[in-house]
């Protein structure tokens, strides 16, 4: 009947004007003739067969039938806007029948705050199955990084850890019932050949080390502080010479190996707040050589007609997730974007780069990791919004180029990547679950890794104390 339909909107100009399931009050089903005729006298209500969300295909197809008349053909189905779609659930999102996936990716992304890889992986196929993804692939590409950071911190081939995670996910699908191969996902690559190398055979005492901290099983002064091992720690004396060892420690020799795009990106300093990064990136943009630019934000308060909130007033603000009031840029300096951009050719949210120069309007820049490195992009400035959920009675939007140093980054932010040389700086103790064991872990071994902590309390012991946020029942099964 379906196919019938087609045929008849090729050559009934009039049947185009009806949807599928409106069809049967214009027109009559000659079964033994396999046609649809016009109906010559009264009408009948028809009905499209329903489908639930949970086939699939079908769903999709059902629902794009709902929704759009005139198709010729299931490839006339899938095409929207002159681009030919594989699968009927893209031609539904694209034509906005079904909802984006940014709550779903927002799901994603708080779940890594407090979650560990093993429940990413198992939360992702739950959504997979029940939570009607419009994008499966853009959320993969998205959480990668979470999905795998068990697994890359283990071993050193991108294609076997890929394969680690696949297999995982098809595990959890297969337990509800479904397969991998049921979504838009990439394949199992069958090689075995492929080298592995333990975390565990190179920094057994590291990996323990984490372990212990990320289960709140290392051994707690007053109820939550543990020591820094004393060849990770800088000693704290005053606020800014303390600092210094940090960034000496991490970026030593910064102005011979600037130029060395490997040595920028593999190390970082991590900290617990949006000013002690600034601050950060402010003395390692200092200390680098190069020519150098500082673009600064448009400010505006949005339907702000009476003009109460003056430019002056709104640089001033931090607001979460927009830029700062300045961007201080030099060449050679590693970026972070902070926006969606282009997502499959790499420029998504937290994607790292390297400014390779700059114009008063535009930011050339070298994608620095992942499968899209070394690919040469452009950024101009854009237009951003702060959340709905933010502190102010007003909205602001700044227009600014969608980037911020990554030098330093805070430590959520750097939630699943591996950073060979990490330090973490910490003039406050940190304040969220799991919070010190996403930064120390952040680092591939105990030698590469330094922290600074500023004495929040003083014990009758020697050493370096911090406070350990562990909640036993986040872990808990």
């Amino acid at each position: 009947m379906l196919t019938t339909f087609f045929d008849r909107n090729k050559e009934d100009e009039s049947a185009r004007q009806h949807l599928y399931k409106d069809f049967p009050k214009h027109y009559t089903w000659n079964a033994s003739a396999r046609r649809w005729n016009q109906r010559k006298q009264g009408s009948i209500i028809g009905r499209l067969v329903y489908a639930n969300s949970a086939e699939g295909e079908r769903y999709y197809l059902h629902l794009l039938l709902s929704h759009i008349s005139g198709r010729t053909s299931f490839k006339d189905l899938f095409t929207v806007n002159g681009i030919l779609y594989p699968i009927f659930r893209k031609a539904a999102l694209k034509r906005s029948l079904i909802e984006t996936d940014d709550n779903l990716s927002q799901c994603l992304a708080e779940a890594s705050l407090f979650q560990f890889s093993k429940a990413l992986r198992r939360l992702f196929a739950t959504i997979l199955i029940y939570c009607e993804s419009g994008d499966v692939r853009k959320l993969w590409d998205e959480h990668y990084d979470s999905f795998s950071e068990d697994y890359r911190r283990e071993c050193e081939s991108v294609d076997r850890v890929r394969n680690m995670v696949l297999t995982d996910i098809t595990s959890f699908l297969q337990s509800m019932g479904k397969n991998l191969d049921d979504f838009d996902l990439p394949k199992i690559n069958v090689d075995t050949n492929l080298q592995f190398r333990s975390f565990r055979e190179s920094d057994p005492w590291f990996s323990n080390f984490l372990l212990r901290v990320g289960d709140g099983d290392e051994e707690m002064m007053e109820e939550s502080f543990i020591r820094i091992p004393d060849d990770m720690a800088i000693a704290y004396t005053d606020k800014d010479k303390s600092k210094h060892d940090l960034i000496d420690a991490i970026f030593p020799s910064l102005q011979i190996n600037g130029a060395d795009s490997n040595y920028i990106i593999s190390r970082a300093i991590l900290s617990t707040k949006k000013e002690n990064v600034d601050e950060i990136n402010d003395q390692l943009t200092d200390r680098f050589c190069g020519d150098e630019k500082v673009y600064y934000i448009f400010d505006e308060a949005e339907d702000d007609i009476n003009t109460f909130y003056p430019m002056e007033f709104l640089n001033s603000l931090t607001v979460s997730g927009l830029p700062p009031h300045y961007l201080w840029l030099k060449i050679g300096c590693p970026i972070i974007l902070l926006r969606n951009i282009d997502s499959s050719n790499g420029l998504c949210n937290g994607t790292r780069l390297i400014c390779r120069g700059f114009q008063q309007n535009i930011i050339d820049a070298e994608i620095a990791v992942g499968q899209h490195a070394g690919k040469i992009v452009f950024l101009p400035r854009i237009p951003l919004c702060q959340s709905e959920d933010n502190m102010f009675p007003f909205k602001v939007k700044r227009k600014q180029f969608p980037v911020r140093l990554s030098f330093s980054k805070t430590i959520n932010k750097a939630q699943g990547q591996t950073i060979p040389n990490v330090g973490v700086y910490l003039p406050e103790s940190v304040f969220s679950h799991g919070q010190l064991y996403v930064a120390l872990s952040r680092g591939t071994s105990r030698e590469n890794t330094k922290v600074l902590v500023k004495f929040a309390k003083k014990f009758n012991r020697d050493g370096v104390y911090t406070s350990n946020v562990v909640y036993q029942e986040v872990l808990r099964d």
